[in-house]
C-alpha cells in the first residue's frame, strides 16, 4: 500500500504536524497512538517507507531511539557530508586553514570571522575546533 500523507502544517524536516487532545503532536506519532494506545516513553514511531509525512500505519513500527539511528544508517539516510562534499559548502580548504590560523591566534572575535568568511559565529567556531572541516 502507498503512502498516506498527513494533512495540515509541516515542519522543516517534512514531518505532519497536528494539535489534538491539548497537544501538539507529530502526525505519524497521533497516527500510531489512535490506532494502538499509548506509545511508550522514550520510543519512536518510525517509517518503514521513511516518508515523513506518512501516516500509513502499514508504515509505522515501534523502536528504540538506537533501533532508529541502526534502521536510518543501513537505508543510507545517516551520512552527512562535510567540507567541499557538502554542496553547500561556503568555505574552501585554503579559507579553513587561514580560519583556523586567525582562530589560532585569537586576532578577530568570532562573530568578526563569521563575518569575514561569510558563514555565522558557530559555524566558524564548529570550523576552527574541527567539527565540520580537517583542512
Amino acid at each position: 500500500m502507498s503512502c498516506i500523507i498527513s494533512g495540515g502544517s509541516k515542519l522543516k524536516d517534512g514531518y505532519g504536524r497536528k494539535w489534538k487532545y491539548g497537544k501538539r503532536w507529530l502526525a505519524h506519532r497521533l497516527a500510531y497512538f489512535e490506532a494502538y494506545g499509548s506509545i511508550p516513553d522514550g520510543v519512536c514511531v518510525c517509517h518503514r517507507c521513511d516518508n515523513p509525512p506518512c501516516i500509513n500505519l502499514d508504515h509505522l513500527f515501534l523502536a528504540s531511539h538506537s533501533e532508529n539511528m541502526i534502521d536510518k544508517k543501513l537505508k543510507g539516510r545517516s551520512f552527512k557530508p562535510k567540507g567541499l562534499k557538502n554542496g553547500r559548502a561556503k568555505l574552501t580548504p585554503v579559507m579553513v586553514q587561514n580560519l583556523k590560523l586567525i582562530a589560532k591566534h585569537r586576532v578577530l572575535s568570532w562573530n568578526d570571522m563569521g563575518k569575514m568568511f561569510g558563514i555565522n559565529k558557530s559555524h566558524a567556531m564548529e570550523v576552527a575546533n574541527g567539527q565540520w572541516w580537517r583542512a
